[in-house]
């Protein structure tokens, strides 16, 4: 019995902490003023701290090496630094066994 009734006031008060109500939390929230923001800024390597000879090696390199990339952003703290384009894909250049290749056959073929 010594052991009931603290076991009971314990549960009593956990029920009564349980059914409080919450207290109301002021949370500020702001507008980034990069990205994701309506409207894009960029900025150059450099200033975000990061080394453009070696972005410009990075892409010569997809370039040369026929790496299977279509395009490449890169964002750092909330700017774009670098955006480069690949293997432009055109109805000419996919293979009409493809998804895309078909879909490209319901197309005007130039010429």
């Amino acid at each position: 019995m010594k052991r009931t009734v603290p076991c009971i006031f314990l549960a009593f008060a956990l029920l009564m902490a349980g059914c409080a109500a919450p207290k109301s939390v002021s949370v500020q929230l702001f507008e980034p003023d990069t990205w994701p923001a309506p409207g894009w800024e960029s900025s150059t390597p450099e200033s975000q701290g990061i080394d453009s000879a070696l972005l410009a090696r990075m892409i010569e390199q997809i370039n040369s090496t026929g790496t299977r990339i279509h395009s490449l952003l890169v964002i750092r703290n909330g700017y774009g630094v670098t955006e480069a384009y690949f293997h432009v894909i055109t109805c000419i250049t996919v293979p009409a066994n493809t998804n895309w290749g078909a879909g490209c056959r319901s197309l005007p073929q130039p010429g």
